[in-house]
């Protein structure tokens, strides 16, 4: 109806062409910016690995280091330099079939995140954790196991959400942080147990890889236990990023 409709300058939209009728003509939808591609699935996975698990891991890690906002947890050298890691390994674990340029993709979405304009709450991006956790997290570990590629930040990520579901208020209904504990949004973590069964934890978090069904097969990989274990026995100990930071984000 022409009325102005206040948004950020960002519009993202692949259409599949593979199973398109030859008879009927594809309209051209490129003209307004959507991506053509023969195949969707490259691209999807990597909005859920790049966009999604950045998303995550920027929530929980920025919550556990007392920011409540992404725009203003970005400024902390430290958490930008972790997301952008972060991204440095899931982008490891895609295919480029996409076509996607990912160096300026990644650029587009760190800019958006940091945007003071969207305030976006850090609460909001962890959210439902425990339904997200097998795409955001453990998909591309397991890709990373299977190639051999970098997984620190990945891993750490993992080990913050746990962290970070460890503080959960003890009431689900109270939608506030309260007396050191976090409003965490993740009502299937509450019934399953996954929250009081981290608040026992201690410094080990491998009792909680009994939970049937959150972890996708991942807890049978004796090398994947070990660096869970290591990861969060650091961030237990509240390093903001990884020990040793040895490795820089690409430019």
């Amino acid at each position: 109806d022409g009325w102005p409709l206040a948004t950020e300058p960002f519009k993202q939209l692949a259409i599949e062409t593979k199973h398109q009728r030859a008879d009927l003509p594809i309209p051209p939808f490129d003209i307004a910016g959507a991506m053509m591609v023969k195949d969707v699935a490259p691209t999807e996975l990597a909005k859920l690995r790049l966009l999604n698990g950045a998303h995550m891991a920027l929530g929980v890690m920025g919550r556990l280091l007392g920011e409540t906002h992404a725009d203003t947890a970005l400024r902390r050298p430290e958490i930008k330099a972790f997301v952008q890691m972060f991204m440095d390994e899931a982008e490891q674990t895609l295919r480029h079939e996409s076509g996607m340029d990912l160096k300026a993709y990644r650029k587009v979405l760190l800019d958006r995140m940091a945007n003071p304009y969207i305030h976006d709450e850090l609460t909001r991006l962890a959210r439902n954790g425990s339904e997200k956790v097998k795409t955001r997290f453990l998909s591309p570990l397991r890709d990373a196991y299977a190639h051999e590629t970098e997984r620190e930040y990945i891993m750490y990520a993992l080990a913050s959400w746990v962290r970070y579901v460890a503080h959960a208020n003890d009431d689900r209904s109270m939608k506030a942080d309260h007396n050191g504990s976090y409003f965490v949004d993740d009502p299937k973590a509450y019934d399953t147990g996954l929250i009081e069964m981290a608040r026992d934890l201690g410094d080990d978090a491998t009792a909680l890889l009994s939970i049937q069904g959150l972890w996708d097969g991942m807890e049978n990989n004796p090398e994947f236990v070990k660096e869970f274990r290591l990861a969060y026995e650091q961030v237990s100990g509240y390093h903001p990023v990884p020990a040793g930071l040895d490795r820089q984000p690409k430019p």
